[in-house]
């Protein structure tokens, strides 16, 4: 008991090596056994995913032969007699079908000259972060449609020789007016922005306006009214 808390180092101590080997492979996905320079002796998989790719194969390898970078590994190899608490590192193993497998491993001296290396997949995580990539990707790749689509939108609108008002279907407000449509009422587009549609026209057309606006707000098309503006 340490401060009240069970300690599970007592009982792992009290494990014999078949027991503790089993315990090692059960907590992760892959464990290899190699000599000093990386030589596999000995493995053991808790992963159906990493069976299918082969690794059994492995046995009588160099570590550095089933990855694909192996800058890490003599790092990890050498370090792991003086570790102090264990380090993880991902490496990337290759396959005979050029398939990839992420696996995030830390190295352990065994004391006699050999080194275990307990091994994690990541190729599930791996995945999903694709997934993200992919799906950022589309994004922002809607977005720059979206972006050039609401750019020719500007320009035309900008351009058109027609008024054009675009109101808010709630409140009946102006939220945008081009050029043309300024000139037509005779009003800057700061004094029609944030105003009533019906403003823009005198009082003997304000009630057709609203009217007009009330029934294209329901679904009419096609319909036309005439309306005198506000400066005549």
């Amino acid at each position: 008991m340490n401060g009240g808390t069970p300690s599970a180092k007592p009982m792992l101590l009290s494990l014999n090596p078949q027991q503790a080997g089993s315990v090692v492979a059960a907590a992760a996905d892959i464990t290899l056994v190699m000599d000093s320079d990386g030589t596999i002796r000995d493995l053991a998989g808790g992963s159906e995913d990493l069976t299918q790719f082969g690794f059994d194969q492995w046995l009588g390898k160099s570590w550095f032969d089933v990855v694909t970078i192996e800058s890490k590994l003599k790092d990890m190899l050498e370090s792991a007699a003086n570790a102090a608490a264990l380090r993880w590192r991902q490496i990337t193993h290759k396959t005979d079908n050029g398939t990839e497998i992420p696996v995030r491993y830390a190295t352990i001296s065994l004391g006699d000259g050999r080194v275990l290396a307990i091994g994690r997949n990541m190729q599930a995580m791996a995945e999903m972060q694709q997934r993200l990539v992919e799906a950022q990707m589309s994004m922002e790749r809607e977005y720059a449609r979206m972006r050039r689509a609401e750019t020719r939108y500007r320009l035309l609108f900008q351009l058109a020789s027609e008024a054009i008002l675009i109101l808010d279907a709630t409140t009946n407000k102006i939220v945008e007016a081009n050029p043309a449509a300024c000139k037509l009422l005779s009003r800057e587009e700061k004094r029609l922005v944030g105003s009533s549609v019906a403003s823009a026209f005198d009082s003997e057309s304000r009630g057709r306006v609203q009217d007009f606006v009330t029934k294209i707000r329901d679904g009419a098309t096609g319909e036309t009214i005439s309306a005198v503006t506000a400066e005549s």
